[in-house]
């Protein structure tokens, strides 16, 4: 058989919504999308590359989330293909986007043991564990 004579698969043109089953250091999570993947062991289920970075200015710039196991998110398929899954946004359920935000002000939670870093010209912030760690070479507070 040919490649010619293979069947074809079918595209996936849209944005899905897919659970999050495995995730790993380089920000690729293992898939499945409602629907399509009800059937597939976690393991084999499609190993999704992450649609980063958008806040990114450059090589070894940038910011980069990696979704939790059990989490939603929205993907879609580069170029329609089925074994091309790539994931560009957490998808937040009512409860959770009340807890993020109200009218008028803005939030970032992250879970509980995770740490937000910001790092510039060799100055740092943390926000760890409870607490705030700043270093620099000089820190000012008014």
């Amino acid at each position: 058989m040919s490649v010619l004579d293979e069947p074809k698969l079918p595209k996936l043109p849209y944005v899905y919504r897919a659970k999050v089953v495995r995730a790993d250091a380089n920000g690729k999570v293992r898939i499945k999308v409602y629907g399509l993947h009800a059937d597939i062991a976690d393991d084999v289920a499609p190993l999704a590359e992450p649609a980063l970075d958008i806040f990114g200015s450059g090589d070894g710039a940038g910011m980069a989330s990696v979704p939790a196991v059990g989490s939603d998110v929205w993907v879609f398929f580069d170029g329609g293909e089925i074994n091309a899954p790539v994931y560009f946004a957490k998808a937040t359920t009512k409860a959770e986007f009340s807890t993020l935000a109200s009218e008028g002000s803005s939030k970032i939670i992250v879970p509980e043991g995770t740490c937000i870093t910001i790092e510039a010209d060799g100055a740092t912030v943390q926000l760890c564990g409870g607490n705030v760690i700043i270093k620099g070479q000089t820190i000012l507070l008014n």
